[in-house]
């Protein structure tokens, strides 16, 4: 035997011993971490999981409704490649020593995966956010997303969007590529109603505003998709309408993201609303949910429309249903599309009065923050119910704040009109000076709770002449944060 013959059988045996049809390795399953809140702020979204499949093509999913707030758990058959390491990385360092080493060798779902993860990883904290996006092998990833937009699948042009919206970063060298693959899909009516809204929900994240996209959405969510994929022979029953598949968070953030966007859906509006009002769609409703629903119905509804959806989401948003979770914000939002509207009949009896106890109870423990606070004072107006609380209870807030030092009240924060009305609906006597008494009597009727040392020492700190009272002047010079306290 010659040596090249010797090294010839020495090949063909090492290859016959490492080589393996890839058509008799069973496909393995596994349990990845969430791809959170495909359609939703991800706030709540740990726990949700992606079932994990070998198959011989891309990511295709089926949404089906997961048990975190505001979450869509999709079942994902991915092809054997990189996808399986990508969704087992615990962190995004992981994935982007993946993406260093085999960017190259990413196909076009398998770069939507990568950037899903790394979104997934850092939803929140916002220093690590900042961080990826300087990480010179982030930009690498987004290259590759760039070149392979125009081969990435309708699921994965919904997954990159969510993605960029997640992390708040839309480079401007990624803009048109992603909406003309949006566009593309758009002509060719693969879309599922899970991406459209995933679709309207990342637009508005990222304040892009493609009118005649957003209109071609509108058309196709109340149209079936594309028949053919996957049909038998002509016996295949007709594709049923996007919408009757769309649950009931698809639907919240479908409307959510329109009204973010200053967009009335008026071809869809309606029949979304139908969609709703059936069986298990607003019962099964999470508080994010209602609060999103109830925000877009007020951007995006006119007075006398939705009234049966009214109807249905203030019993969703009730003490013995979701009010409990709602926050002040949230709360104050909903105020507010009932009084647009013209609405508060439809409300429950006692509902709207429960709803501004809430917040009335809230803003006095922690102050609403200026727009919402001036939102709910126009909302109250407009139903003619009394709003001088609203202002009241946040002067008085302030006062105490920078009585004990916590807190410096902002110069400007109040203009000299809001600070004589507040005072003199403290001042009831109409003496010109606030005594101990009246301020009680004001903290008690914004629902605070201040005991008597408290109330002595607000009393002092803007007390310049040693009267133990409060003039105008002086409850200027408290609001207008040159008073401070003593360090002792």
């Amino acid at each position: 035997m010659t040596r090249l013959t010797a090294t010839l059988l020495l090949l063909c045996a090492t290859v016959a011993t490492c080589w393996r049809p890839l058509g008799l390795t069973p496909p393995t399953r596994s349990v990845a971490r969430s791809r959170s809140a495909l359609l939703q702020l991800p706030d709540q979204a740990e726990g949700a999981g992606i079932v994990v499949e070998a198959d011989a093509q891309e990511i295709v999913t089926t949404p089906t409704v997961g048990e975190a707030d505001g979450v869509v758990t999709p079942t994902a058959a991915l092809k054997p490649g990189f996808n399986k390491q990508l969704l087992a990385a615990e962190d995004s360092e992981a994935v982007l020593r993946l993406v260093d080493a085999s960017i190259g060798e990413f196909k076009a779902h398998e770069v939507a995966t990568a950037l899903h993860r790394v979104a997934a990883l850092n939803k929140v904290g916002r220093a690590r956010r900042d961080a990826l996006l300087r990480d010179r092998r982030f930009e690498s990833l987004l290259d590759a997303a760039v070149e392979r937009a125009p081969q990435l699948s309708a699921r994965c042009v919904a997954d990159v969007l969510w993605s960029l919206a997640t992390l708040g970063e839309l480079p401007a060298r990624m803009l048109m590529p992603v909406l003309t693959s949006v566009a593309a899909h758009l002509e060719k009516g693969d879309f599922q109603g899970s991406h459209l809204s995933t679709i309207v929900w990342s637009l508005a994240k990222l304040e892009t505003k493609p009118v005649k996209l957003l209109q071609r959405i509108e058309e196709q969510v109340v149209s079936a998709p594309a028949a053919g994929k996957g049909a038998g022979d002509g016996a295949a029953a007709e594709p049923a309408p996007r919408l009757e598949g769309m649950s009931m968070q698809n639907c919240a953030n479908l409307l959510w993201g329109f009204a973010k966007l200053n967009y009335q859906p008026a071809t869809v509006l309606p029949h979304v609303a139908d969609a709703l009002l059936l069986p298990g769609m607003l019962e099964s409703a999470k508080h994010v949910e209602v609060a999103d629903l109830g925000f877009a119905l007020g951007v995006v509804a006119r007075p006398g429309e939705c009234r049966e959806l009214l109807q249905a989401l203030a019993a969703r948003a009730a003490p013995e249903t979701t009010l409990r979770y709602l926050s002040s914000r949230q709360i104050c939002k909903l105020i507010d599309t009932f009084a647009r509207l013209d609405a508060t009949a439809e409300l429950p009896e006692g509902l709207l009065d429960a709803w501004i106890g809430i917040v009335r109870v809230a803003h006095a423990e922690t102050p609403l923050m200026a727009r919402d606070a001036r939102l709910l004072e126009g909302s109250l107006k407009k139903l003619d119910v009394d709003a001088t609380w609203v202002r009241k209870s946040a002067v008085l807030s302030a006062w105490k704040a920078a009585m004990t030092g916590a807190k410096a009240v902002k110069p400007g924060k109040f203009d000299d009109a809001e600070l004589r009305a507040v005072f003199d609906s403290i001042d009831t006597d109409g003496s010109g000076d606030i005594d101990l008494n009246e301020l009680k009597t004001a903290i008690e009727r914004v629902s605070a709770k201040a005991d008597d040392a408290t109330l002595k020492q607000m009393i002092a700190f803007g007390d310049d002449d040693v009267s133990m009272t409060v003039s105008f002047d002086e409850f200027k010079r408290i609001m207008s944060g040159d008073k401070r306290v003593a360090l002792v």
